[in-house]
Order: structure tokens, then C-alpha cells, then sequence
């Protein structure tokens, strides 16, 4: 049961966390690399590739997150089916890729009776 004045959850039974000094030496570290750096001796792929280690850390990840979302976009913007053409031998392709734009989509659905009628049975 809870009385004031308890001392119940106040000290840690751990210790203290050595993540915060490894962290803080870490910092100390990078930080005199950084300064270190002197960037105009540094060749056109150095730069590069230290401008791609900062930017992660400059650009927040929710902005980029929000510039990934798309609208969803139909496949078919028309509203036309695609058109599907099957050729039973290589002359009705090549006939077919002799043609003409404009015969080509005329073709449709008398494809059939297009290529039946000129075969040679």
C-alpha cells in the first residue's frame, strides 16, 4: 500500500547506466573528427559520400516519408482493356507488325477472321 513519504522506486537496485558515458564519448569523438575535416581537401566522391552519411541526421524522416506517398494511379488511365492479339505462326506476326497504327487498332476484335481469312489451308 502507498504512504507518503515511502522511499519505494526512488534508488535504483541497477547501478548507473553505462550507455550514457559510452554515448557522451562517442559524441566527444565524432565531434573532433567533424572538426577535423577540412572539407576543400577532400575530393569530389569524399564529399559526396560525407554529404550522404549527414543528410539522415538534417533531413527529419517524416518529411521524407510524406514526400514517398503517391496517389494511387489505375493502370489503365482510359478506361481502355489492353488488347491482346495471339498469332498462330510467325507470318501473322510479321503481318501484323507490316501494318499500319491505324490498322493495328482497327484490327480489335476481327483479328481472328483477318488472319483465318488470308491463311493458306
Amino acid at each position: 500500500m502507498f504512504k507518503v513519504g515511502n522511499n519505494y522506486g526512488k534508488y535504483s537496485k541497477r547501478g548507473k547506466a553505462t550507455d550514457s558515458e559510452i554515448k557522451n564519448k562517442i559524441k566527444e569523438l565524432a565531434n573532433g573528427i567533424i572538426e577535423e575535416i577540412d572539407i576543400k581537401e577532400l575530393s569530389k566522391t569524399q564529399k559526396i559520400n560525407l554529404l550522404k552519411a549527414c543528410l539522415p541526421y538534417l533531413v527529419s524522416k517524416e518529411l521524407s516519408m510524406l514526400s514517398d506517398i503517391a496517389e494511387d494511379v489505375p493502370l489503365f488511365v482510359d478506361n481502355e482493356k489492353p488488347k491482346i492479339i495471339v498469332f498462330n505462326n510467325r507470318e501473322e506476326l510479321d503481318e501484323y507488325n507490316e501494318m499500319s497504327e491505324e490498322e493495328q487498332d482497327a484490327l480489335g476484335t476481327k483479328a481472328d477472321s483477318f488472319f483465318s481469312s488470308k491463311r493458306n489451308v
